[in-house]
């Protein structure tokens, strides 16, 4: 039986009208379009697949002495090495926000219900960047060349398929467990220090519980020792709001590392009681010897590594959500509890699991194999992100950053153009580390406009699009259903890609219609209120670039200008249906380096003009001439992809309606296109759906167009 082909994208003339990738136009869509049950998510895949991609290997020093290494360098001019400036005219189709100088938002007072808090101000980027000229009326705001030169090799690592610079390769998801899969017994951690004191072997001791029957009567005040608030929850009826629960009283923090537990220190901190909840009463008893000691042999072994595995989705959890309650009321004030940790550029405290932790588990084989603060957490999703790029490559390791840890020893096309910086864990200790310069120099881009900023500044709706792994949007099954964040395991599903945010259709009209700006005033403190650049207004910037070869400046040239009707996304709310530009090469100037130090470069004019169109020959010519022909950095299919997913014929968007760009809704919930509130509606019911009926983000090749989602 014969291996299935792949289908292909559509050739030209079988494409459909307008926009590429929101498939054919809407004939009969309201003008409102909100009540519309299809839509384009505002973002879209396309494939990362770099087994195939040219790379360069790493020369050692010795090597780059030699005048005839081609490899990438600084320090010589090679021969036929092309050196210049591009010159660039970038033009606003939209209104445009690139962020300067950031103010904080302000959360609301606790103590006042009215109050919503104020949303965080986003200035934009000037020179100098002072509080004086953050309130001048005649700011110039600029461009800085770090968006620039990031939008660029955005493109440039994208059709060259090279590897994904930004990746967070040993980054692990979880997600929450469903409620019958709750943990079902409580207990204690203790945590006891190996020989070497790196390392420790991890114990629960169990805690039982036993019934006392009814005390409601009043006779019996001690049954309303404690109030609910006061105590950590041991269980919880989903169902029944009058039903029984288990409750322990926390006194305090246990400290040090005893191999063994004597009754009378586990009494101080943890004390049984009896409290009222419905008509149901439980105590938590803490089962001892009859001298008083808790062995090792009274406790369950932890399987190896679960306490660091369970750390660690605790503290992703805190950062991404710290004002969520994450740990037992009064645990975030033990001592040691919260540890400095680097997130980024930022230091930042986390919490960590202690000794002596009451934590919920489950148990198999007399082994632990989970554990959490609460019965109903988070199970972590097998694999990691740089396991499914891997996978996605057939075990190819290109699409990772450089690292040593990555286990990489050549470069891909961007990485030599754009340069890299070694990103090694702490852990791996090197004399060396492996760094590359940029042969790019980027300019801020500037405006003669008199006035290109809007004049009061507007408020941004949130950006409420799940993160990963969400995955409906993020990954694919072999099976091409979509995907439950149940059945997600990162070493069997593959990973959609590089991700691309599509033009909006709406924004783009001679008369356009903008989604961004927020009406609500509920949860003022997680918005973003700004003053972007308006529509129409004109930047130039230069890129300057050094000893390329002929196949590296039309990796540049393409990144630029990926097609003619190519558009551009650039800086804050791009999914909301901000920073839309277009970018043209207006110059390139092709200078001799080589020649402008010797006597002919004194008498004779060193610089060639061109323009885009007469140049791709130029370099085409050239890279055939070399010794060894160069290989093509561009690839054609990627190529294909971007401009499929970012082309935009205005004449076809004029006359034409097409399904709105916007994050999912749910029409059953009375939803909208745009809608603000709820936006994790439509991945509940969607998570919620049998295989053959949930809805994904199907992969760029497969259907040749990217087809809508229903609401």
């Amino acid at each position: 039986m014969g291996r299935k082909r792949r289908s292909r994208p559509p050739k030209k003339s079988q494409q459909a009208e307008g926009f590429y990738h929101l498939g054919k136009p809407v004939e009969n869509c309201s003008p409102e379009r909100e009540t519309n049950p299809e839509f384009n998510n505002p973002y879209q895949f396309v494939p990362a697949r770099t087994e195939r991609t040219p790379t360069l290997k790493w020369a050692k020093p010795e090597d780059i002495r030699t005048s005839g290494n081609r490899f990438v360098r600084h320090d010589y001019w090679h021969d036929k090495g092309l050196s210049g400036k591009v010159s660039c005219e970038l033009k606003t189709l939209t209104p445009t926000m690139i962020g300067g100088w950031h103010q904080p938002c302000r959360d609301p007072d606790k103590n006042n219900k009215n109050d919503k808090g104020d949303p965080a101000f986003v200035h934009p980027y000037i020179l100098p960047d002072n509080e004086e000229n953050r309130k001048s009326e005649n700011q110039k705001p600029m461009i800085p060349a770090n968006s620039l030169r990031g939008m660029v090799a955005s493109i440039a690592e994208t059709i060259s398929q090279s590897s994904l610079r930004v990746l967070d390769v040993d980054k692990k998801f979880s997600v929450r467990h469903e409620m019958e899969d709750y943990l079902p017994e409580l207990g204690i951690l203790f945590r006891i220090r190996n020989d070497d004191s790196s390392y420790y072997d991890d114990y629960i001791y169990p805690l039982q519980t036993e019934s006392f029957g009814n005390y409601r009567k009043p006779e019996h005040p001690e049954t309303q020792v404690l109030q609910a608030s006061d105590c950590f929850q041991f269980e919880h009826n989903f169902n029944d709001p009058n039903a029984g629960g288990r409750w322990l009283y926390i006194r305090g923090q246990c400290e040090g590392f005893p191999t063994e537990r004597d009754g009378k220190t586990l009494k101080k901190r943890y004390e049984k009681r009896v409290t009222r909840y419905g008509q149901k009463h439980r105590e938590l008893r803490l089962r001892f010897r009859p001298e008083g000691k808790v062995l090792v042999e009274d406790c369950v072994r932890v399987k190896t590594g679960l306490v660091e595995e369970f750390q660690s989705i605790l503290q992703q959890r805190y950062l991404e959500e710290p004002d969520f309650c994450h740990l037992p009321k009064g645990y975030k004030e033990h001592k040691g509890r919260m540890k400095v940790i680097k997130d980024g550029e930022k230091a930042v405290p986390v919490p960590h699991v202690l000794d002596g932790d009451l934590v919920f588990y489950r148990k198999s084989n007399s082994t632990v194999i989970e554990m959490a603060y609460s019965q109903i957490w988070r199970k972590p999703v097998s694999g990691s992100v740089g396991t499914a790029f891997a996978l996605e490559n057939n075990d190819n390791l290109n699409a990772l950053p450089w690292s040593v840890a990555n286990k990489r020893s050549a470069l891909t096309p961007a990485e030599w153009l754009f340069g890299v910086v070694e990103d090694n864990p702490e852990k791996i200790k090197q004399e060396f580390a492996k760094n590359l310069s940029s042969r790019l120099r980027f300019s801020d881009a500037k405006s003669r406009n008199i006035s290109y900023c809007c004049s009061e500044p507007k408020i941004l709706k949130i950006l409420n699009s799940p993160s990963p792994p969400s995955p409906s949007m993020y990954f694919s099954a072999k099976m091409k259903n979509g995907l439950s964040k149940k059945s997600l395991d990162l070493t069997k599903h593959k990973p959609n890609g590089r991700k691309q945010y599509i033009p909006h259709p709406e924004a783009l009209r001679d008369k356009p219609e903008y989604h961004w700006e927020s009406r609500s005033e509920e949860r003022q403190n997680m918005r973003m209120r700004c003053r972007p650049l308006n529509k129409d207004v004109t930047f130039t910037f230069d890129i300057q670039f050094e000893n390329l070869s002929p196949v590296e400046l039309e990796l540049l040239l393409r990144s630029l200008t990926p097609s003619d009707n190519y558009v551009h996304r650039i800086g804050l709310g791009k999914p909301l249906g901000l920073g839309h530009v277009k970018l043209s090469v207006t110059d390139i100037v092709l200078r001799n380096r080589k020649q402008r130090y010797t006597p002919e470069g004194l008498d004779s004019d060193n610089e060639q003009s061109f323009n885009i169109d007469g140049i791709y020959p130029y370099l085409k010519t050239l890279a055939t001439t070399e010794e060894k022909p160069l290989v093509p950095l561009v690839n054609e299919r990627a190529l294909k992809h971007i401009c499929a997913l970012n082309d935009v014929d205005l004449q076809a968007i004029n006359s034409k309606r097409f399904p709105p760009v916007c994050y999912p809704f749910l029409t059953e919930k009375e939803q909208s296109a745009y809608n603000e509130e709820k936006g994790f509606a439509w991945f509940e019911k969607n998570d919620d759906e049998e295989d053959n009926h949930r809805q994904n983000l199907k992969r760029l090749w497969e259907t040749g167009e990217v087809p809508t989602l229903k609401s």
